[in-house]
């Protein structure tokens, strides 16, 4: 029976190993210590096409790729050298894979997570088009693109308002439209004011509309845009708990001035967005200072806002919700019953109006965390979680849900593992892991 044994004779444990080897190094090659990953020609060209896109301009020379490398440093402060981009771009020839360093910090600098990130929304993206409806995507982009052309108005113009939040709604539930829009939009004037600025996607900040946000700084220079830019960028992370992008953002920020000059929203955001950060690092002399300027100096500053009856406090309205999400109750308490009355009162007709229930909820959360819970409960009635402003829904959502929580008793079982469904499909569905904390609190 010459059958197994003179298998093995003819076939010795080397070359079975030898060839286990080659197939280990096909599917993960090691080079000067960085782990290289496979990547079809088709992925890594659409990523090149998409870095080009970010970058604004073609690569298609040694030249191109020192600007770029040092573009990348600055924008993610990570190092890739030009020889490195050289062989990514094809300008050199190489028998290696892209590092999956490479790979993450190319898409990062385009506005995704990471490489899976860029790689998932593609295939999405590409599932959407092979469905056939890629000519009415083309269509719905071209319509919106056009809207977006005319001059920009002022907020009495509530015909204009409403149209623009039922376009934002259209683009931010479709990220295969979203995609084809955020470069020419963040190069639009009318769009950068009224997209970017009055009504960002608060369920997207680390999800599709932060490429967007990329997009909007990479074409808009102004001190303002940079605020605007880099604390929705910050709070993105902060939510998600993505801290190496969160001290990158930050320390952008931190070297900007403040400055009470520029509208009240990015200022409210600023200061913010520093309450934030020197909570997670628990610096209480730090936390101290930015509690003293956002709720002394720069309270006053923007006092002007309660005078008009349709002028909103958006500054009152933004500085709340910061101080909340850091576990400030007292003073967003403090700054709710001083300045809610002007906030609930808005008529049906102001810009605004889908905000009244945000404002209810942030003071049902305040009075909860500081002892009133009665009171909170009553509150609680007045709020109808489906009226909340589609921008701010999944955000607040989470959080209308999570209150439920706290304020439910510990032997509704029933009710307390349906909420606890609800708050966890929202999280998945956002990636703001930042709640999940508040969330275990209550099992």
């Amino acid at each position: 029976m010459v059958s197994f044994q003179l298998f093995i004779i003819y076939f010795p444990p080397k070359i079975i190993n030898a060839s286990i080897k080659k197939m280990y190094i096909f599917v993960q090659k090691k080079e000067l210590g960085r782990v290289s990953t496979i990547i079809s020609e088709k992925d890594q060209q659409a990523l090149k096409n998409e870095v080009e896109k970010v970058f604004g301009r073609t690569i298609n020379q040694h030249s191109d790729c020192i600007v770029l490398s040092e573009w990348i440093k600055k924008q993610e402060e990570e190092i890739i050298s030009p020889q490195t981009l050289r062989r990514f771009f094809g300008l050199i020839q190489s028998k290696s894979t892209p590092s999956l360093f490479t790979l993450n910090a190319l898409s990062s600098c385009c506005g995704f997570e990471d490489w899976n990130d860029f790689i998932e929304k593609k295939k999405t993206h590409n599932n959407y088009q092979n469905n056939g409806n890629d000519s009415l995507l083309m269509a719905q982009s071209e319509i919106i693109e056009s809207f977006f052309n005319i001059e920009a108005t002022e907020w009495r113009d509530n015909n204009f308002f409403n149209s623009v939040r039922q376009i934002s709604k259209r683009i931010f539930s479709n990220p295969s439209l979203a995609d084809l829009l955020w470069d020419k939009l963040a190069r639009n004037p009318t769009a950068q004011r009224w997209l970017f600025e009055y009504s960002p996607d608060m369920a997207g900040l680390a999800g599709t509309f932060r490429k967007g946000i990329v997009s909007y700084l990479r074409n808009k220079k102004t001190q303002e845009a940079m605020v605007y830019g880099y604390t929705l960028l910050f709070l993105g992370d902060y939510l998600s708990e993505n801290f190496k992008s969160l001290n990158i953002h930050y320390r952008k920020l931190a070297d900007l001035p403040l400055d009470s000059g520029i509208y009240c929203l990015p200022l409210a955001r600023q200061l913010g967005t520093h309450l934030l950060y020197y909570r997670l690092q628990n610096n209480r002399e730090e936390q101290r200072k930015w509690l003293l300027l956002s709720n002394g100096k720069y309270l006053t500053a923007f006092a002007h806002q309660l005078e008009h009856t349709f002028n909103f406090p958006g500054y009152h309205f933004m500085m709340a919700d910061y101080l909340l999400l850091g576990n400030y109750y007292n003073e967003a308490l403090e700054i709710l019953e001083m300045h809610c009355p002007a906030m609930i009162t808005v008529k049906s007709n102001h810009p605004s109006y889908d905000h009244v229930e945000i404002v209810y909820l942030m003071y049902a959360i305040a009075n909860s965390f500081t002892g009133n819970e009665e009171k909170a409960k009553a509150l609680m009635t007045k709020i109808q979680p489906e009226k909340i402003c589609f921008i701010y829904q999944k955000y607040f959502m989470i959080r209308y849900l999570l209150l439920q929580l706290h304020l439910t008793g510990s032997s509704a079982t029933l009710k307390k593992n349906k909420l606890k469904n609800e708050v966890q499909q929202l999280i998945a569905e956002t990636g703001y892991t930042y709640f999940t904390h508040q969330l275990n609190q209550y099992f």
